[in-house]
């Protein structure tokens, strides 16, 4: 049977393995994190204040979903512009990153992909290993 976005051909919903949803919430936050600690200013105005994690191409992208290259740190306010103000939000995000890199996650990103536990695991453990290493270089974690 053919699948499509957790659904198969017929419509019925496809089972989610909880302990697969557990690690691709835990992998989540540990991008958030990394992304954060590695740029530590927002990208766009360069607060420090109420840092998040944003992925440049939707999170519900699975191919790009964990690309740290597809992270830009922002604070709050500049955040919330995605939500008011897209098209001005996406020629910041252009500007910082530049048309190239842009389109070369936009290219990734419509990449099929599903991403399987054992990945998972291994994919927290690198993000665990680089926030290990981020701290060694900055002196501090950002949690």
């Amino acid at each position: 049977m053919g699948q499509w976005a957790g659904h198969d051909v017929e419509g019925e919903e496809e089972m989610k393995d909880p302990s697969k949803t557990n690690l691709e919430k835990q992998c989540l936050d540990l991008w958030s994190r990394c992304v954060r600690t590695k740029q530590r200013v927002c990208r766009i105005c360069g607060s420090t204040y109420r840092l998040q994690g944003h992925h440049i191409r939707s999170r519900g992208n699975a191919s790009t979903r964990y690309d740290l290259q597809n992270g830009l740190c922002l604070c709050s306010r500049c955040h919330i512009l995605q939500k008011f103000n897209p098209e001005r939000f996406q020629d910041n995000v252009i500007s910082v990153i530049g048309e190239a890199e842009y389109r070369r996650l936009k290219l990734k990103s419509l990449q099929t992909y599903k991403w399987t536990v054992t990945e998972l695991k291994e994919l927290k453990g690198e993000f665990k290993m680089i926030l290990r290493d981020l701290e060694d270089e900055y002196g501090v974690l950002i949690t």
